[in-house]
């Protein structure tokens, strides 16, 4: 973590090196202008098109298209949950092929693993004693983990 830590703060200072203060707050409110400009045209470019199929097929063809499905707990598990509670054990629905991450990786590790895998929790096993598990480590605390380190290289950048 530490060595992509360094490399973006290098990459960062390289960047804002190139400009002056007094060019981001020219340039700044400009660019948040034209950001809040874009999201607000993006949106009523949606509801025109919207608007526009519902106009064409519901009057010139009497089509109305149909409302994007709605999935339920009702429609996924139709089963009585006192049924399901009788009859279903942990073992036949538990996980044999576990993704297991060990504490010294660094975060680019279980990043890579979870979207390789299709997980979104990895849990943390000790190398020297594998039925020793110390945590888990879930995609929003990696996630919140590099948020965090971003707004310290930020920091840095804005106020060396």
């Amino acid at each position: 973590m530490k060595k992509l830590y360094r490399k973006l703060l290098a990459e960062l200072r390289q960047i804002a090196s190139s400009f002056s203060i007094a060019y981001f707050r020219k340039w700044s409110p400009a660019a948040v202008l034209i950001g809040i400009a874009a999201g607000v045209a993006s949106m009523a470019f949606s509801s025109a098109m919207t608007w526009a199929t519902k106009l064409s097929l519901g009057l010139g063809a009497e089509f109305t298209p149909p409302a994007p499905a709605r999935v339920a707990n009702e429609d996924i598990l139709p089963i009585p949950q006192d049924l399901l509670r009788a009859t279903t054990t942990v073992e036949r629905v538990m996980s044999t092929n576990l993704v297991v991450i060990h504490p010294e990786k660094t975060l680019e590790w279980p990043l890579e693993l979870m979207v390789a895998k299709g997980v979104a929790v990895l849990p943390v096993v000790d190398k020297k004693n594998a039925t020793r598990l110390p945590s888990l480590v879930t995609r929003r605390s990696v996630i919140q983990a590099y948020e965090s380190e971003a707004k310290k290289i930020m920091a840095e950048v804005h106020y060396p």
